[in-house]
Protein backbone atom coordinates (compact mmCIF):
# COMPACT_ATOMS: atom_id res chain seq x y z
CA UNK A 1 0.00 0.00 0.00
CA UNK A 2 1.51 2.98 -1.44
CA UNK A 3 1.03 6.84 1.17
CA UNK A 4 -1.98 7.85 -1.15
CA UNK A 5 -3.73 4.75 -0.84
CA UNK A 6 -2.50 4.65 3.15
CA UNK A 7 -3.87 8.19 3.71
CA UNK A 8 -6.76 7.42 2.21
CA UNK A 9 -7.72 4.19 4.26
CA UNK A 10 -6.91 6.09 7.52
CA UNK A 11 -9.23 8.73 5.89
CA UNK A 12 -11.68 5.98 5.83
CA UNK A 13 -11.33 4.65 8.94
CA UNK A 14 -11.74 8.07 10.63
CA UNK A 15 -15.38 9.16 9.82
CA UNK A 16 -15.96 5.13 10.08
CA UNK A 17 -15.04 6.09 13.36
CA UNK A 18 -16.97 9.15 13.88
CA UNK A 19 -20.17 8.98 11.82
CA UNK A 20 -22.53 8.90 14.48
CA UNK A 21 -20.91 12.17 15.77
CA UNK A 22 -20.58 13.72 12.78
CA UNK A 23 -24.37 12.85 12.34
CA UNK A 24 -25.06 15.18 15.22
CA UNK A 25 -24.05 18.20 12.92
CA UNK A 26 -27.28 17.52 11.07
CA UNK A 27 -29.76 16.51 13.70
CA UNK A 28 -28.62 19.66 15.85
CA UNK A 29 -31.57 21.88 14.63
CA UNK A 30 -28.99 25.40 14.77
CA UNK A 31 -26.21 23.28 13.15
CA UNK A 32 -28.55 21.67 10.80
CA UNK A 33 -29.72 25.29 9.52
CA UNK A 34 -26.08 26.94 8.91
CA UNK A 35 -25.24 23.81 6.69
CA UNK A 36 -28.31 23.83 4.64
CA UNK A 37 -27.21 27.43 3.91
CA UNK A 38 -24.03 26.58 3.23
CA UNK A 39 -25.01 24.27 0.53
CA UNK A 40 -28.31 26.86 -1.22
CA UNK A 41 -25.65 29.07 -1.06
CA UNK A 42 -23.44 27.24 -3.04
CA UNK A 43 -25.91 26.14 -5.47
CA UNK A 44 -27.13 29.83 -5.58
CA UNK A 45 -24.27 30.25 -7.50
CA UNK A 46 -24.48 27.71 -10.29
CA UNK A 47 -26.26 28.67 -13.63
CA UNK A 48 -28.73 25.55 -13.82
CA UNK A 49 -31.72 26.40 -16.46
CA UNK A 50 -33.60 23.26 -14.53
CA UNK A 51 -33.24 21.11 -11.62
CA UNK A 52 -30.04 19.11 -12.56
CA UNK A 53 -29.31 15.38 -12.55
CA UNK A 54 -26.97 16.10 -9.07
CA UNK A 55 -24.04 14.11 -7.76
CA UNK A 56 -22.48 15.13 -4.54
CA UNK A 57 -19.13 13.50 -3.72
CA UNK A 58 -18.37 13.24 0.20
CA UNK A 59 -22.17 13.06 0.84
CA UNK A 60 -21.76 12.12 4.20
CA UNK A 61 -24.67 11.33 6.18
CA UNK A 62 -26.85 12.22 3.16
CA UNK A 63 -28.51 15.50 4.66
CA UNK A 64 -27.62 17.31 1.81
CA UNK A 65 -30.61 15.16 -0.38
CA UNK A 66 -32.89 16.64 2.74
CA UNK A 67 -31.72 20.20 2.27
CA UNK A 68 -32.00 20.55 -1.48
CA UNK A 69 -35.05 18.61 -1.49
CA UNK A 70 -36.97 20.13 -4.77
CA UNK A 71 -34.07 21.60 -6.17
CA UNK A 72 -32.82 18.51 -8.07
CA UNK A 73 -34.39 15.79 -10.57
CA UNK A 74 -32.37 13.24 -8.68
CA UNK A 75 -29.64 12.94 -6.64
CA UNK A 76 -26.73 10.50 -6.10
CA UNK A 77 -24.62 10.52 -2.82
CA UNK A 78 -21.14 8.65 -2.55
CA UNK A 79 -18.90 8.61 0.11
CA UNK A 80 -16.08 6.11 1.12
CA UNK A 81 -17.53 5.52 4.30
CA UNK A 82 -19.51 2.63 4.73
CA UNK A 83 -20.60 3.86 8.20
CA UNK A 84 -21.86 7.21 6.88
CA UNK A 85 -23.59 5.49 3.40
CA UNK A 86 -25.22 3.34 6.00
CA UNK A 87 -27.21 6.14 8.00
CA UNK A 88 -27.34 7.94 4.63
CA UNK A 89 -29.49 4.93 3.61
CA UNK A 90 -31.65 4.65 6.52
CA UNK A 91 -32.21 8.03 6.59
CA UNK A 92 -32.54 9.31 3.24
CA UNK A 93 -32.73 6.69 0.53
CA UNK A 94 -36.04 6.97 -1.61
CA UNK A 95 -37.97 8.04 -4.75
CA UNK A 96 -35.04 9.47 -7.06
CA UNK A 97 -32.43 9.54 -4.18
CA UNK A 98 -29.39 6.67 -4.03
CA UNK A 99 -26.57 6.33 -1.97
CA UNK A 100 -23.22 4.59 -3.19
CA UNK A 101 -20.41 3.14 -0.83
CA UNK A 102 -17.13 4.04 -3.06
CA UNK A 103 -13.84 5.85 -2.72
CA UNK A 104 -14.28 8.40 -6.17
CA UNK A 105 -12.14 7.21 -8.48
CA UNK A 106 -13.45 3.79 -8.04
CA UNK A 107 -16.89 4.98 -8.54
CA UNK A 108 -18.59 3.43 -11.81
CA UNK A 109 -21.65 4.04 -13.39
CA UNK A 110 -23.18 4.54 -16.59
CA UNK A 111 -25.30 7.58 -15.57
CA UNK A 112 -23.99 10.99 -16.00
CA UNK A 113 -25.07 14.12 -14.37
CA UNK A 114 -25.57 17.92 -14.86
CA UNK A 115 -24.03 18.95 -11.39
CA UNK A 116 -21.02 17.13 -8.83
CA UNK A 117 -20.65 19.09 -5.96
CA UNK A 118 -18.35 18.88 -2.93
CA UNK A 119 -18.80 20.35 -0.14
CA UNK A 120 -15.49 20.44 2.16
CA UNK A 121 -14.38 17.37 0.34
CA UNK A 122 -11.70 18.87 -2.29
CA UNK A 123 -9.24 19.32 0.83
CA UNK A 124 -9.48 15.88 1.86
CA UNK A 125 -8.07 14.45 -1.52
CA UNK A 126 -4.28 13.35 -2.27
CA UNK A 127 -4.50 13.62 -6.04
CA UNK A 128 -6.99 16.78 -6.43
CA UNK A 129 -6.21 16.93 -10.60
CA UNK A 130 -6.76 13.44 -10.72
CA UNK A 131 -10.30 13.72 -8.51
CA UNK A 132 -11.31 16.57 -10.67
CA UNK A 133 -10.11 14.88 -14.02
CA UNK A 134 -12.75 11.71 -12.62
CA UNK A 135 -15.60 14.65 -12.28
CA UNK A 136 -15.45 15.87 -15.91
CA UNK A 137 -15.89 12.50 -17.19
CA UNK A 138 -19.08 11.93 -15.17
CA UNK A 139 -20.57 15.34 -15.95
CA UNK A 140 -22.24 15.94 -19.16
CA UNK A 141 -21.45 18.27 -21.75
CA UNK A 142 -22.48 21.43 -20.03
CA UNK A 143 -22.35 20.21 -16.86
CA UNK A 144 -20.93 22.06 -13.63
CA UNK A 145 -18.53 21.45 -10.68
CA UNK A 146 -18.94 23.08 -7.77
CA UNK A 147 -17.07 22.71 -4.48
CA UNK A 148 -16.97 24.47 -1.23
CA UNK A 149 -13.57 24.62 0.51
CA UNK A 150 -11.92 26.15 3.33
CA UNK A 151 -9.24 28.59 2.43
CA UNK A 152 -6.43 30.39 3.76
CA UNK A 153 -6.93 34.30 3.59
CA UNK A 154 -7.94 35.22 6.82
CA UNK A 155 -5.11 33.94 8.99
CA UNK A 156 -7.24 34.58 12.33
CA UNK A 157 -9.45 31.61 11.11
CA UNK A 158 -6.43 29.77 10.16
CA UNK A 159 -5.08 29.60 13.64
CA UNK A 160 -8.69 28.79 15.15
CA UNK A 161 -8.23 25.54 12.40
CA UNK A 162 -5.25 25.06 13.85
CA UNK A 163 -5.94 25.08 17.63
CA UNK A 164 -9.11 22.64 16.39
CA UNK A 165 -7.24 20.07 15.03
CA UNK A 166 -5.17 19.64 18.21
CA UNK A 167 -8.24 19.69 20.54
CA UNK A 168 -10.96 18.00 18.87
CA UNK A 169 -10.62 14.34 18.09
CA UNK A 170 -13.84 14.52 15.15
CA UNK A 171 -11.52 17.04 13.36
CA UNK A 172 -9.60 15.22 10.42
CA UNK A 173 -6.21 16.33 11.05
CA UNK A 174 -5.22 15.14 7.30
CA UNK A 175 -6.96 18.50 5.88
CA UNK A 176 -5.66 21.68 4.88
CA UNK A 177 -6.96 24.77 3.64
CA UNK A 178 -7.24 25.21 -0.25
CA UNK A 179 -6.13 28.94 -2.37
CA UNK A 180 -8.95 29.93 -4.36
CA UNK A 181 -6.21 30.25 -7.08
CA UNK A 182 -4.68 26.66 -6.42
CA UNK A 183 -8.57 25.68 -7.07
CA UNK A 184 -9.00 27.44 -10.05
CA UNK A 185 -5.93 26.57 -11.45
CA UNK A 186 -6.28 22.54 -11.17
CA UNK A 187 -10.37 23.02 -12.80
CA UNK A 188 -8.54 25.24 -15.88
CA UNK A 189 -5.76 22.45 -16.20
CA UNK A 190 -8.73 19.14 -16.36
CA UNK A 191 -10.35 21.32 -19.32
CA UNK A 192 -12.96 23.21 -17.37
CA UNK A 193 -14.37 26.50 -18.37
CA UNK A 194 -16.40 29.63 -17.33
CA UNK A 195 -14.02 29.36 -14.22
CA UNK A 196 -16.05 31.79 -11.23
CA UNK A 197 -14.78 32.16 -7.39
CA UNK A 198 -17.35 33.47 -4.70
CA UNK A 199 -16.32 34.08 -0.88
CA UNK A 200 -18.62 31.89 1.46
CA UNK A 201 -19.40 32.08 5.16
CA UNK A 202 -18.10 35.35 7.28
CA UNK A 203 -19.93 34.37 10.76
CA UNK A 204 -22.20 30.91 10.68
CA UNK A 205 -20.03 28.81 9.62
CA UNK A 206 -18.16 27.66 12.78
CA UNK A 207 -22.43 26.55 13.90
CA UNK A 208 -22.11 24.68 11.03
CA UNK A 209 -19.78 22.13 12.75
CA UNK A 210 -19.78 22.21 16.01
CA UNK A 211 -23.38 21.55 17.30
CA UNK A 212 -24.39 23.67 20.34
CA UNK A 213 -26.12 23.11 23.44
CA UNK A 214 -28.71 24.32 24.96
CA UNK A 215 -30.26 24.64 21.73
CA UNK A 216 -33.17 27.55 22.76
CA UNK A 217 -30.20 29.78 23.59
CA UNK A 218 -28.05 29.28 20.20
CA UNK A 219 -30.65 28.89 18.13
CA UNK A 220 -31.97 33.02 17.64
CA UNK A 221 -28.11 33.61 17.71
CA UNK A 222 -27.19 31.23 14.43
CA UNK A 223 -30.54 32.21 12.91
CA UNK A 224 -29.20 36.09 13.06
CA UNK A 225 -25.56 35.07 11.46
CA UNK A 226 -27.65 33.25 8.68
CA UNK A 227 -29.25 35.67 7.72
CA UNK A 228 -26.04 38.51 8.27
CA UNK A 229 -24.09 36.18 6.21
CA UNK A 230 -26.97 35.83 3.50
CA UNK A 231 -26.73 39.60 3.03
CA UNK A 232 -23.17 40.00 3.23
CA UNK A 233 -22.69 37.39 0.56
CA UNK A 234 -25.35 38.73 -1.86
CA UNK A 235 -24.03 42.27 -1.40
CA UNK A 236 -20.21 42.67 -0.94
CA UNK A 237 -19.34 40.12 -3.61
CA UNK A 238 -15.51 39.55 -3.85
CA UNK A 239 -14.86 42.62 -1.37
CA UNK A 240 -14.15 40.79 1.69
CA UNK A 241 -13.31 37.44 -0.07
CA UNK A 242 -10.11 37.18 2.36
CA UNK A 243 -12.55 37.66 5.67
CA UNK A 244 -14.81 34.30 4.61
CA UNK A 245 -14.44 31.05 6.24
CA UNK A 246 -14.90 29.36 2.96
CA UNK A 247 -14.75 30.01 -0.81
CA UNK A 248 -17.26 28.64 -3.97
CA UNK A 249 -15.33 27.89 -6.71
CA UNK A 250 -17.76 26.47 -10.12
CA UNK A 251 -17.08 25.59 -13.45
CA UNK A 252 -18.50 24.02 -16.26
CA UNK A 253 -17.54 21.38 -18.79
CA UNK A 254 -17.34 22.66 -22.65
Amino acid sequence: MDTDQRKAASDREHFDRIAEEYERKDLSPGAARARRLRLIQTLRKIPMPSPPHLLEVGCGAGYASAYLRGRYASYTGVDHSGKLIDIARARHQGAGVQFVHADLMRFDTQESFDLVLMIGVLHHLEDIPAAVRKIRVLLKPGGCIAVNEPQPANPLISLLRWIRKRVDPGYSRDQRELPRREIEAVFKQAGFADIRSFPQGFLSTPFAEVPLEPGFLFRPIIAATCLVDRALEKTTGGLFASLAWNTIVIARKP
